[in-house]
């Protein structure tokens, strides 16, 4: 499918590419590229990817979606267009994208860099002895990663020197990710975080979020786009502690982000994408939102494909302040919705995080 770009420039914003730019007769297209497994940045579920669709739902303006036909719930939302056979050129500008996708996709290239600049103090091993003997200078809790993308799953928070111990046999002697048995991507969020204090905010962003986008800049990798940084919050001395970056909204983090955002965000990434961010605010509505995600059967394991889902428009119009964002959905030959894996995000609003919580859990019983 051809479409006439004037200009489409790059932004880490959601998987694995995003061009937005002015067409010839479009006004704004926006293009989302997924490449599923084994794509630039792995793997991924597109519930992010339908609460940015349902973000971007405004009447002039036109999404082509380029990820494997979508699903089935951006499919019939009416907010996009899903095509499979959309291709993305080469240029320059993918190139230094993919450049600073490398703070998502290299554990160790991001703690180099935060260790170089001052962020965080980390270490990298291959040997599990000399790993093993660093952790017992350090005690803990420490954190233990395995460089790579492992499906958010390669992250070990290890409160005692044994768990830290066996994580890191998990990951240089077993080549595993994780000793608990199988391990989740996320299940859930919420927002604001009372945790963040306008106070803590501060630190977190003279500390750790501007110090890397600089360090990005001067290691020739200008970063353009959002910047998730998963942080730890010290309980005695109450200071940030960053433990990875994505280089693109969290999921589900996403869910509740979107439907909480009253900014035009179209304006937003074209202001980011032009360098003139400067000035600008995000309003956000009041009150809080929350997600839960809904697996099917067995997950994370070995879990049951082709379940027929029932009522997902009723669950939508129990409330205005209800939206379910899907993953792994489809149909079947019947017109059915399908689930396989991560399916669905039950995505709530409320006056405060009870509320909302309260009113997820009426609409996921």
């Amino acid at each position: 499918m051809a479409i006439p770009v004037r200009t489409a420039i790059p932004v880490c914003f959601s998987n694995v590419f995003l061009g937005i730019g002015k067409t010839e007769k479009l006004g704004v297209l926006l293009v989302i590229d997924g490449r599923g497994k084994g794509g630039c940045l792995g793997n991924w579920r597109r519930r992010r990817e339908h609460a940015l669709c349902h973000a971007l739902r405004i009447p002039f303006f036109v999404m082509l979606f380029s990820v494997h036909s979508g699903n089935a719930g951006i499919s019939s939302s009416g907010d996009a267009t899903c095509i499979s056979d959309l291709d993305v050129l080469d240029s320059s500008a993918v190139i230094a994208f993919c450049q600073a996708a490398a703070l998502e996709g290299s554990k160790n290239f991001m703690k180099s860099l935060c260790d170089k600049y001052g962020i965080a103090k980390y270490q990298a091993f291959t040997d599990p002895s000399a790993a093993k003997e660093y952790i017992k200078q350090e005690g803990a809790p420490i954190v233990v990663k395995a460089d790579g993308l492992a499906a958010g799953k390669g992250v070990i928070v290890a409160m005692t020197l044994e768990q830290a111990y066996e994580a890191v046999d998990s990951m240089l002697v077993d080549n595993v990710f994780g000793s608990a048995g199988p391990n989740t991507g996320g299940m859930g969020a919420y927002s604001p975080a009372p945790v963040l204090t306008k106070e803590l905010q501060s630190v977190v962003m003279e500390s750790i979020i501007l110090p890397t986008v600089k360090g990005m800049a001067e290691e020739g990798c200008k970063f353009v786009g959002v910047l998730y940084a998963g942080l730890m919050i010290e309980k005695v001395s109450g200071l940030p502690k960053l433990i990875e970056y994505n280089v693109r909204f969290g999921d589900p983090e996403c869910q509740v982000l979107m439907v909480r955002l009253e900014s035009d965000l179209v304006e937003i990434l074209l202001a980011a994408c032009h360098g003139k961010l400067h000035g600008m605010s995000l309003d956000w509505s009041p009150g809080s939102a929350m997600v839960v995600v809904m697996a099917s059967k067995g997950y994370p394991g070995s879990y049951q494909k082709g379940t027929i889902i029932h009522k997902l428009e009723e669950a939508e119009q129990v409330a205005s302040s209800v939206k379910v964002f899907h993953a792994g959905t489809a149909f079947d030959a019947d017109g059915n919705f399908i689930a396989t894996g991560m399916v669905l995000g039950v995505t709530a609003k409320g006056k405060d995080l009870e509320e909302a919580r309260d009113r997820e859990a009426f609409i996921s019983r």
